[in-house]
């Protein structure tokens, strides 16, 4: 149904567009008819054709208002029936003077047409105010300042250009001669309103360029046509034109379709303050000191008081609109510092506003605590489910934490999926833990996103001022640290100890160097065997890295591998040991010791959507076949993106790889849902292994383990046995294999062969001795 709903809506759409771009195409037609009658209309000779002519151009105009306001349909559509009514008030009017100034002085009696005229006029001033008012109605403040600046301004003109000269030019037609001065001083008003409309930057349209064109155009020639001294002859041809084509370019831009953007929500005191809005406000101040210049360059008299009352006015004005652009600057400034210290997608503070609390409490010695909280698997969501969903993800775990805090707590999202809370006072060191394990516990019940039901999991590390930090820097830098290590860890919670700075330390100074120690061939790899505990023979051993570092020495995987994995260097660290372990493996069946190696994989190789081509590469250059490799993924990396792993694991599969889980009960993740994907083996993590015979509880998670396992058709390695009665207890409980320190710990690939002699000897004995 919302399938159908999207389609009926997009046909709509489409269905408006079309008739959208017909209405533009007929503006156009009319606009180009109308502008080049309004052109012609010199060329008409007799005076009587020019009339009729005149007249039918007028009509056109009119006739095109009405059926624009008719075909847009415009919201709120008063103001553009009072622009028809204004216009056709306007043709009525001259068709009055044209019926009843029959000696052709235009200026020596009021009359109708008069009426006419001041009823057209007031009818448009309302237009424009309906216009420069948004559909809500309120009004913008801006401009109808500037609007009042260039009507001021354009009114000096009009008042020592044509008021004064009239009055002066003699008593006999003066009142009728005033009356039509009115006209040009009430269409600078009108192009004052026009700049007030102009503010909204969604005025700037084609029918608004064309509306604001008519006016202009209409008040020129009525400028042109009262600057005479009696005004009481016929107007020029010129002049006639210019009216006709304002009449055509109200018609065209009513018709226009983009009519409607004139009635869209405006963006109030928010708005850009462009070049040609500065450039009209800035000629506009500049009128009155323009308008001595000109007349003391011509000799005309000067209305000294007339200059003086119009300069305070602008200047008054243009103090105004400085100040309330200086407001909206600042308020745009307070606008701007705030989302600068916003997220933009939970609305929390960000890293920049946490930093400046934590510098502000540090400044005044207050005690201070910071939780670095990280979602776990939170790139699985993004990729398994979309970023909408990972989105609204963060956003309710933003509010569940938020809800678990006290008043003056802050909570932020410092980027990703990582997020801080600041605690601050006498007690904030006490309450840290707590606060940590509160967060946590808030994460029991599942987040309902949309219909998609999702467990979140988070690492949490806390650290505490002035113990572990009397800076904000340093204290973030220490609960970082402390995250990190509750992530590797699994603990879900850690707090900041010395040592873990220390390592952080050494770790990015070994990560600098590692890509060297890829070129310089410093990485070795040990062998740990594993029994197969049914016939005691060793089946296969486990290729461990190791770094032979120049300076360091022999260095152990964890001084490196929980560094290298986070960077795009892990992919050429699996390759490297792939490639010496595939190759150790080829050895030893050339020699007659026929061993699978297994070898783990980490969570960015199973993004590389070529791992499976280059994995038979390589086993084809060293001659062996593909159930020789096993491949060993975390519990964590395959549950991080399942659709991805899924993928990669199937190429690696249909390849005939054996694929192992590692450190198998770990995890989140359910024996059942990772049958979905071709697993042959799983190995036991050594947490529980390493307590069987000690706690009941351990034994039956092993016991029940290997019970589902085998009722799945998959094989257990059980990891970390460290002794003889763990071996036998595993092997009375039916495990299939097992590896730990008991049957040897990692060795160079040279002592393989008689390590794997003294461990099948040992079992032999063992055998013999129960016997």
């Amino acid at each position: 149904m919302t399938r159908a709903l999207q389609e009926e809506g997009a046909a709509d759409a489409s269905v408006e567009t079309t008739r959208a771009d017909a209405r533009a195409r007929r503006c156009r037609a009319y606009l180009g008819i109308g502008v080049a009658m309004a052109v012609a209309h010199p060329l008409i000779v007799s005076p009587l054709a020019s009339d009729i002519a005149y007249f039918l151009i007028a009509f056109y105009g009119l006739a095109g208002c009405v059926i624009g306001v008719r075909s847009n349909r415009p919201r709120d559509g008063i103001a553009w029936v009072w622009m028809v009514v204004a216009h056709a008030l306007l043709t009525a009017g001259e068709v009055a003077q044209a019926a009843t100034d029959n000696d052709g002085s235009f200026g020596r009696n009021v009359n109708l047409a008069d009426v006419l005229y001041i009823a057209a006029y007031a009818m448009f001033v309302a237009a424009l105010l309906g216009l420069a008012r948004d559909p809500a109605g309120s009004r913008q403040r801006a401009g109808m300042l500037d609007g009042l600046i260039v009507f001021t301004g354009l009114t000096l003109v009009a008042w020592e250009l044509l008021v004064l000269p009239t009055y002066t030019a003699g008593a006999a037609y003066a009142a009728p001669q005033l009356l039509r001065v009115f006209y040009p001083i009430v269409d600078l008003l009108l192009l004052g309103l026009l700049v007030w409309i102009a503010t909204a930057r969604e005025a700037r349209s084609p029918a608004f360029l064309l509306l604001a064109a008519g006016f202009t155009a209409w008040a020129c020639a009525d400028a042109l046509f009262h600057m005479t001294v009696s005004s009481v002859s016929e107007p020029s041809a010129l002049l006639k034109s210019m009216w006709l084509l304002a009449h055509v370019l109200w018609g065209a831009a009513l018709m226009h379709p983009s009519l409607h953007a004139l009635h869209a929500p405006r963006d109030h005191e928010t708005g850009d303050f462009p070049p040609g809005r500065l450039a009209t406000l800035a000629l506009a101040t500049l009128i009155a000191p323009g308008v001595l210049l000109v007349q003391y360059a011509f000799g005309i008299p000067v209305d000294v008081a007339g200059v003086a009352v119009t300069s305070i006015i602008i200047t008054a004005l243009t103090w105004t609109r400085v100040r309330h652009l200086l407001a909206r600057m600042r308020q745009q400034a307070r606008r701007l510092s705030h989302w600068a210290q916003t997220d933009a997608l939970t609305a929390l503070p960000n890293r920049r506003q946490l930093e400046h609390r934590l510098s502000q409490s540090f400044a005044d010695r207050e005690n201070v605590a910071l939780l670095a909280l990280d979602v776990d698997r939170f790139k699985g969501v993004n990729d398994t489910f979309g970023h909408p969903v990972g989105d609204r993800m963060l956003c309710a775990l933003a509010q569940r934490w938020g809800d678990e805090l006290e008043a003056g707590d802050l909570l932020a999202r410092l980027g990703g999926d990582e997020f801080g809370v600041l605690l601050r006072g006498p007690s904030a060191g006490k309450r840290a833990i707590e606060c940590a394990w509160r967060l946590q516990a808030s994460l029991a019940e599942p987040l309902a996103l949309d219909g998609i039901s999702l467990h979140a999991a988070a690492s949490i590390g806390v650290a505490t001022s002035p113990e572990d930090g009397t800076d904000a820097e340093r204290l973030m830098r220490s609960a970082s640290a402390a995250m990190r290590a509750a992530k590797q860890r699994q603990s879900r919670v850690e707090a900041f100890v010395d040592e873990l700075d220390t390592q952080d330390s050494r770790r990015l100074l070994l990560l600098n160097e590692f890509h060297e120690a890829i070129r310089r061939g410093e990485l070795v790899v040990h062998y740990q065997p594993k029994l197969a505990l049914a016939s005691g023979r060793v089946s296969g051993v486990e290729a461990l890295v190791r770094w032979q570092h120049p300076r360091e020495g022999l260095l152990p995987p964890s001084a490196f591998i929980g560094a290298v994995e986070q960077t795009e260097m892990a992919r050429d660290l699996v390759q490297v040991v792939l490639d010496l372990a595939l190759a150790q493996c080829a050895a030893w069946r050339r020699e007659g010791l026929s061993l699978e190696v297994a070898v783990n994989l980490s969570p960015r190789n199973l993004a590389d959507p070529d791992l499976a081509d280059w994995v038979a590469g390589r086993l084809s250059a060293n001659g062996l076949p593909a159930h020789a490799l096993e491949l060993e993924i975390t519990e964590s990396s395959a549950m991080g993106d399942p659709v991805r792993s899924l993928h990669a694991l199937g190429a690696l599969h249909a390849l005939g790889v054996i694929l192992s889980i590692d450190d198998y009960g770990t995890g989140h993740s359910s024996l059942a849902y990772l049958q979905q994907m071709p697993i042959r083996v799983l190995k036991l993590d050594r947490t529980f292994v390493s307590r069987m015979g000690r706690t009941m509880a351990d034994d039956a998670i092993v016991r029940s383990t290997l019970e589902l396992a085998a009722e799945l058709g998959l094989d257990v390695v059980a990891e970390g046995v460290e002794d003889a009665h763990t071996l036998s207890l595993l092997a009375a409980m039916g495990c299939h294999a097992a590896q730990g320190y008991h049957l040897a710990p990692p060795q160079p690939p040279a002592d393989i062969p008689q390590v794997i002699r003294d461990i099948e000897r040992r079992m032999r004995r063992q055998v013999t001795a129960h016997e």
